[in-house]
């Protein structure tokens, strides 16, 4: 969770503390809402195998029972949930749900301001 946090640029005990105490935790639905919360506008769908390449170069899925950020670079995919790794694609399949959470790409928002 750490880099996840880290990589939204939200507070791990804030997005811990909505996420938690949402009445439908720990569902999909939860996860959603506290990002909305947390002002990561996201949208989720449910896709089939065959869509996951045409899916934006960052979004967010459940990779081996982890709400976690993917990253498309090249050939391979950066994961970022209790840590950042690298994977191949066919690892991504495997052990990811066919739930995808698509967000507005993360911003240094001290560019943004100026």
């Amino acid at each position: 969770m750490n880099s996840f946090c880290n990589k939204l640029k939200i507070s791990k005990k804030d997005f811990l503390f909505q996420f938690q105490s949402h009445p439908n935790y720990p569902s999909a639905l939860a996860f959603s809402d506290t990002l909305n919360f947390l002002n990561i506008k996201n949208d989720v769908y449910e896709i089939e195998n065959e869509s996951w390449n045409e899916l934006p170069n960052q979004y967010i899925t459940i990779y081996h029972n982890k709400f976690t950020i993917v990253e498309k670079s090249n050939d391979k995919y950066l994961i970022f949930n209790d840590e950042e790794n690298k994977i191949s694609k066919d690892e991504l399949l495997k052990n990811s749900e066919n739930i995808v959470f698509i967000f507005n790409k993360i911003e240094d928002t001290s560019d943004a301001k100026k």
